[in-house]
C-alpha cells in the first residue's frame, strides 16, 4: 500500500512539473543562483586540499612538530604558500597569454581585411562563369 501510495504521489508531482515547467525551470535558476558559491568554494577548497596536505606532509615532518605552535602553524603556512603558488601561476599564464593572444587577434583582423576583397573577387568570377555556361 505504500508503494502504492508513493507512486501517486510521484505521479502527481511529475504531471505537476511537466505541466508548471517554467515556473519550475524559475524556482529551480533561483536555487542554483543561491547554492552556486557554496559549489564553487566547495570546489576551490578541494583542488587546494592536495597541494597543501603536500606541502604540509614535506614541510612540516615529524622532526619540526616538536611543540604546539609549530603544529598549529603547519596549516596555516600550508594554505598561505599554496595561495602565494596558485596566484603566481595565474599571474605567469595572463601575463604570458593575454599579450599573445591581442597579438593573434590583431592578425587575423588583417588577415579577414586582406582576405575579403581576393573572396569578393573570386565570388564574383564564378558568378561569371555561371551565367556565361548557363548562356550557352
Amino acid at each position: 500500500m505504500r508503494k502504492i501510495r508513493k507512486l501517486i504521489l510521484f505521479t502527481a508531482l511529475l504531471i505537476v512539473v511537466l505541466w508548471k515547467y517554467e515556473e519550475v525551470l524559475e524556482v529551480l535558476g533561483y536555487v542554483g543562483h543561491l547554492i552556486f558559491p557554496f559549489l564553487l568554494g566547495g570546489a576551490i577548497a578541494f583542488v587546494l586540499n592536495v597541494p597543501m596536505n603536500f606541502i604540509e606532509r614535506h614541510l612540516f615532518t615529524e622532526k619540526v612538530r616538536k611543540n604546539k605552535v609549530s603544529d598549529k602553524l603547519a596549516r596555516p603556512v600550508s594554505l598561505l604558500s599554496v595561495l602565494c603558488i596558485v596566484v603566481g601561476v595565474l599571474t605567469v599564464v595572463i601575463f604570458g597569454v593575454v599579450p599573445q593572444l591581442v597579438n593573434t587577434f590583431g592578425n587575423l583582423g588583417q588577415s579577414i581585411t586582406q582576405f575579403i576583397p581576393h573572396a569578393q573577387a573570386w565570388g564574383e568570377k564564378r558568378s561569371f562563369m555561371e551565367t556565361r555556361r548557363l548562356s550557352n
